[in-house]
């Protein structure tokens, strides 16, 4: 690995609040898809930023390639509220996967010791967001599926007892690929930065003493 994302390995986070975030995108327990057989997608290798996040929030996600096959993935979430900014720093490893004619970003976390695990209850729980990727004109749309809807619940509780594996939950994604039920209701709409927009960035990890090294 080059030594640009040892960096981002190095970065201190906050393991308790990824749990929280983990357990909020609804993440599927199993990951689709076969990494080494992926390929790395040119156009989607930068900086994006979401244009539909709440007051006072930014939202930045950071592609770079890990591999010819998989990404990097550096989710950066700074919220302004009372004159203060918090800044959250979540790193994936994530490859693209094609189900049913969509395009899909499966992210294996890496922050917590265990990769891809955080703690719920008395029970740790492997965990993979799992995105349908739509390019747009600006950037791209990214649209969470969503473990607990009726289309996959049965399937993900399955996973427990050793019942459910990928090839189900790919089959169920497939035949519900256009069915909004399937995703979360917001998808997040990211436009792509050019190099001038990246400083306001620059500006905003270095008050929270962080660097992209970009």
């Amino acid at each position: 690995m080059k030594p640009i994302y040892r960096t981002w390995l190095g970065i201190a986070l906050f393991v308790p609040l990824a749990a929280i975030l983990l357990a909020t995108f609804a993440c599927l327990p199993l990951p689709l898809g076969d990494p080494e057989k992926a390929k790395v997608d040119d156009k989607l290798v930068g900086t994006f930023q979401a244009v539909n996040t709440d007051a006072g929030e930014t939202v930045v996600a950071i592609l770079r390639p890990w591999d010819t096959h998989t990404y990097y993935v550096t989710w950066i979430d700074t919220d302004k509220k009372d004159n203060k900014e918090e800044t959250k720093v979540m790193h994936f490893k994530a490859w693209l996967t094609d189900i049913g004619g969509a395009t899909f970003l499966v992210a294996q976390p890496l922050e917590a010791d265990e990769v891809a695990q955080y703690i719920s209850g008395d029970k740790t729980v492997r965990v993979w967001p799992t995105f349908r990727i739509e390019k747009t004109k600006v950037g791209l749309d990214a649209r969470m599926v969503d473990s607990s809807s009726e289309i996959l619940k049965a399937l993900v509780d399955g996973v427990k007892d050793g019942k459910t594996n990928p090839v189900d939950i790919e089959a169920a994604i497939k035949a519900h690929v256009d069915d909004k039920a399937l995703y979360m209701d917001k998808p997040i709409s990211f436009k792509k930065l050019s190099q001038e927009d990246q400083k306001s960035l620059e500006e905003t990890l270095k008050r929270a003493n962080l660097s992209t090294g970009m």
